[in-house]
């Protein structure tokens, strides 16, 4: 969804990041006010099993001593990039309007 079904607000990837940091679950209009919610889609399960498998295999040959910093260094690179797919205004994202 890239524009408010209400109030044709054309969504930002602030908008978009503003809802993932607050963990608030929906994405708000910030001038209707209008509350949508992701319904999950193939296209996404398929993006984040692939970017679990391929940065698994790729933290593989990392060899670290320390596996608290393994794992560390494994999650600051997975989360922006998992993050990535819901804040870029993709069509593989379907939304429904909560209401009010």
């Amino acid at each position: 969804m890239k524009n408010c079904i209400e109030c044709n607000h054309k969504f930002t990837i602030s908008d978009r990041l503003k809802s993932i940091i607050r963990l608030k679950g929906y994405l708000q209009c910030p001038n209707c006010n209008s509350k949508y919610k992701t319904n999950p889609t193939f296209y996404g399960w398929l993006y984040y099993f692939l970017v679990l498998i391929i940065s698994h295999k790729i933290f593989t040959y990392i060899e670290l001593s320390n596996s608290i910093l393994r794992y560390s260094l494994y999650a600051l690179f997975v989360t922006p990039v998992l993050m990535a797919y819901d804040i870029l205004p993709l069509s593989w994202h379907k939304y429904r309007k909560l209401d009010p």
